[in-house]
C-alpha cells in the first residue's frame, strides 16, 4: 500500500488532483480502492474525455447518444475501431479529498491545536510541533507550483517557525524569496499500512535539527549537518548524488582532501576518492574561492600546507 500511498502524493503535486477510471484499474494491489474506502477520494462529475478501451492508446471526446424510452449510450471516436462505445461506469472520475488526508495526517503527530485551512485547497496547519528552542507551526502545502504559489508563501512564512510537509517534490529554492523552511516530503517520510499514513519520526527530527544546524554565514558545515544532508537524500531520492555541496562540505569540515574522502567513504558505504573532491574544488575556483567566504577558525588546518590535498592557513 506505500506505493499507492506515493501515487497520491505525486496526484497531490499536480494541479488537477483526479483519477480517472482507467488510470484507477492501474493502481497497485487495489490501492485506489483502498484508499476510496478510507474517504481519500470523492467521486465528481463524470469524465468529458476516456481512454479508448478498444485501441488503449488515445484519449476521446465522449458523445452521448440520447433515444426515446431507451438509456443513455456513450461512444467515443477511435482513429482505428471508429465508434467504441465506453460503459457507465468507465466515465467516472474522483478528487482528491484534501480534508480527509489532513486529518489522517495531523493524527499521527503529537500537535497541539486543531488543523486551520490557511489557503483554501493548498495550504493547512495541522497542529503545533514542541523542539527545544520552541514551538513550531506544522503545515501541509500543495500546489506551489500553481497560481496560487504566491498565496501559499505568503501563508507559510508568515508561520511561526513553519515546518512544512508537501506531498513530494521540494519548490525551487527561489521560491521562498528568502530563507527556506524545513521541508519534509510525505512521498519519503510515510508509509501506508494497515489502512493508516504513518511518518518515520527520526526522518522528521532530523529533517527539523538540519535546518537548526545550518551553518551561519561564515561558518563551515559541520559533521553531524553532512550525515543529515546524507540521510535526507537517500529517503528522498532512494541514494545519494555525491554533488560539490557535499564534496565541499566535507572539505571544510575536515580540512583535506584526504580526509574529506574517507569520511564520505565510510558515511556512504562506497569509495570517494581525494582526486574527486579536488576536482569539485578545481571547479568552484580552487582553495581560495571554496574557502574565501568560511572564516579561518572554521578549517582543520593541517602541517602540511604546502601539499596539494591540504587547505591552506588562510592570513589576515
Amino acid at each position: 500500500m506505500t506505493e499507492s500511498f506515493q501515487f497520491l502524493c505525486l496526484l497531490m503535486d499536480g494541479e488537477y488532483q483526479t483519477v480517472s477510471a482507467y488510470e484507477a484499474s492501474d493502481w497497485p494491489q487495489n490501492g485506489f480502492e483502498k484508499l476510496l474506502a478510507l474517504g481519500f477520494f470523492n467521486q465528481v462529475e463524470n469524465s468529458q474525455y476516456v481512454v479508448c478501451p478498444d485501441c488503449l492508446y488515445h484519449d476521446g471526446e465522449v458523445v452521448c447518444i440520447e433515444n426515446p424510452g431507451r438509456s443513455p449510450r456513450w461512444f467515443i471516436p477511435c482513429p482505428e475501431s471508429g465508434r467504441v462505445e465506453i460503459r457507465p461506469d468507465e466515465l467516472r472520475q474522483w478528487r482528491i479529498s484534501l480534508p480527509a488526508i489532513v486529518q489522517a495526517i495531523a493524527g499521527q503527530l503529537s500537535l497541539t491545536g486543531k488543523p486551520t485551512e490557511l489557503v483554501p485547497g493548498h495550504v493547512w496547519r495541522l497542529g503545533r510541533w514542541k523542539e527545544p528552542d520552541g514551538l513550531h507551526d506544522v503545515l501541509l502545502a500543495v500546489g506551489l507550483r500553481t497560481k496560487q504559489a504566491e498565496n501559499c508563501r505568503r501563508a507559510i512564512t508568515s508561520s511561526h517557525k513553519p515546518v512544512v510537509m508537501i506531498p513530494h517534490r521540494e519548490p525551487a529554492r527561489e521560491f521562498w524569496l528568502g530563507k527556506v523552511p524545513p521541508l519534509i516530503s510525505l512521498y519519503a517520510a510515510a508509509t501506508f499500512t494497515n489502512d493508516r499514513i504513518q511518518l518515520d519520526p527520526e526522518y522528521f527530527v532530523d529533517v527539523v535539527r538540519q535546518e537548526e544546524l545550518e551553518a551561519a554565514p561564515g561558518e563551515a558545515i559541520g559533521p553531524e549537518q553532512l550525515r543529515m544532508m546524507i540521510r535526507k537524500m537517500v529517503r528522498t531520492e532512494g541514494q545519494v548524488r555525491i554533488d560539490d555541496e557535499i564534496l565541499l562540505g566535507a572539505l571544510r569540515t575536515c580540512g583535506s582532501t584526504r580526509k574529506a574522502a574517507a569520511f564520505l567513504s565510510e558515511e556512504l558505504q562506497q569509495k570517494v576518492t581525494k582526486d574527486r573532491v579536488q576536482r569539485a574544488v578545481d571547479r568552484a575556483g580552487g582553495v581560495a574561492a571554496v574557502t574565501e567566504d568560511y572564516d579561518s577558525d572554521s578549517v582543520v588546518r593541517s602541517r602540511s600546507r604546502n601539499r596539494r590535498d591540504t587547505m591552506p592557513e588562510r592570513t589576515a
